[in-house]
């Protein structure tokens, strides 16, 4: 029986010709090959719908406070967001354009100066 010698990391390696090498690398493993791991994280996954869960006015709000997006930006995500029906009904897209209506009756402004 000959010895092969081979060298792997600056070491080495002696085989036998009974050794158990791959050949060939694109022969197939004789094992068999588990996907993602299915048993294990099912507990993790159970209760959890693929089902689409709506926004409502006050999760859309928050989004795009967290978000700091401008009055434009808001409105597109929200039109984004209807398109794929990812908005509850009561919902409004156009909620962005006035949402700074309300605050002016708090300023007054004076020889060009805003004043609380």
């Amino acid at each position: 029986m000959a010895v092969q010698k081979y060298y792997l990391c600056s070491s080495l390696v002696q085989r036998s010709p009974d050794s158990s090498v791959l050949k060939n690398i694109s022969e197939p493993l004789e094992q068999d090959i588990e996907g993602p791991s299915s048993s294990k994280n099912d507990s993790d996954l159970e209760g959890m719908s693929n089902e689409p869960k709506c926004f409502s006015q006050n999760e859309l709000d928050d989004l795009v406070r967290d978000l700091n997006l401008s009055k434009q930006a808001s409105e597109l995500l929200a039109s984004r967001l209807k398109e794929k029906n990812l908005l509850s009904s009561d919902t409004k897209i156009s909620f962005y354009r006035e949402r700074d209506k309300e605050l002016p009756r708090y300023f007054s402004e004076e020889n060009g100066t805003t004043f609380y």
